[in-house]
């Protein structure tokens, strides 16, 4: 479920599948351009003047409406809402849900929300406008209210019938309660990520990369642990995209030059132009790993090669001839070579 804010900022929009989702403050009766209001009512001997809503659909009614509205009213139940035109408008009356096991509310408050929303598609309505149900004088506990509609709203919209409602509209007329609603709705929201100006990302730990790259399209420069490149290499997603964006690659925290696969990196990474290569352990001589990566990329376009470790003795009196003798450099070719500070840097174009 994507989500956004309106310009309003006083509505929070959501969407779920084809259908979008509207939670805002106000008062229900003011939303005109719905095709239909749910309208909590009085059933059962509950007492009409609990009811705002009601009240005032029914207190602008004439009689032969009020005789009409009170025939629902008597054969109204919670899983049996019913629809109704008044001068034009058409409503949902459903009978809400009450329970003193406060275990058993979100359950039937659910069925409510949900009962309500199979009616609508029966009736050919596309866009409806709930109340928030049980938060008043029933007095359910706002957070569990919260998490029992956002949670009706969605699987209704995952179903079958979801997917012939265009809109619903929540309609909180109390600001502590619509607090809580937007909190819960958000928390429940997965963190979509745009993150078209981050073009190197430096990656500490073990951890998943996939929703940082996917988000990053312009991303360039990785700097990874071993560990965690390794994870990414795995996954199939993950490897497919950083292969197709990454230029500049830097491998950290490894302590044998054979754990890298430099193999599958030199197969798979076809952009690559500046290679990284951090030992942990300045104890290690990396002459065969820096040979390895020259032949891997022998034919390919790498530009930079710096690979920090020990260089042997032999190998540090002349950097450019010991490649020369080595590898497949030669005395034409053009590169430069040099050694500082346990980094050996390496330019080849």
């Amino acid at each position: 479920m994507a989500t956004s804010h309106s310009d309003n900022w006083n509505e929070l929009h959501c969407q779920q599948g084809s259908c979008k989702i509207i939670l805002k403050p106000g008062d229900l009766l003011d939303e005109k351009d719905v095709n239909v209001l749910v309208i909590p009512t009085p059933a059962g001997g509950m007492n009409p003047d609990n009811f705002q809503l009601f009240k005032s659909i029914y207190s602008n009614a004439d009689e032969n409406c009020k005789r009409e509205i009170k025939k629902v009213c008597f054969n109204l139940t919670q899983s049996e809402p019913q629809t109704f035109s008044l001068y034009g408008l058409r409503y949902i009356f459903v009978a809400p849900p009450y329970v003193g096991n406060r275990d058993k509310a979100p359950k039937y408050l659910k069925e409510t929300y949900t009962s309500c929303l199979k009616l609508a598609v029966k009736s050919n309505f596309r866009t409806i406008a709930f109340p928030t149900i049980g938060c008043g004088v029933i007095g359910f506990p706002i957070d569990d209210a919260a998490r029992s509609v956002y949670s009706a709203i969605e699987n209704f919209c995952q179903s079958k019938d979801g997917k012939k409602m265009d809109e619903i509209r929540i309609v909180i007329y109390d600001k502590n309660i619509y607090n809580e609603f937007i909190v819960t709705v958000q928390s429940t929201q997965p963190i979509v990520l745009h993150l078209p100006k981050l073009k190197c990302l430096r990656v500490k730990g073990t951890c998943e990369i996939f929703h940082l790259v996917q988000a990053s399209p312009n991303l360039e420069c990785l700097r990874i642990s071993l560990n965690c490149f390794n994870i990414a290499l795995n996954d199939t997603s993950t490897c497919k995209l950083l292969q197709n964006r990454i230029t500049d690659l830097e491998i950290t925290r490894f302590q044998e030059i054979d754990a890298i696969q430099l193999d599958i990196i030199a197969e798979k990474f076809n952009h690559l132009r500046d290679l990284s290569l951090s030992l942990d352990s300045l104890t290690v001589f990396v002459d065969s790993l820096i040979l390895k990566v020259l032949s891997l990329w022998k034919d390919k376009h790498l530009r930079g090669l710096y690979i920090r470790g020990l260089l042997t003795d032999e190998m540090r009196q002349d950097l450019r001839q010991w490649f020369i003798n080595h590898s497949h450099l030669r005395q034409e070719d053009s590169f430069v070579v040099e050694y500082k500070r346990n980094w050996l840097s390496m330019w080849l174009e």
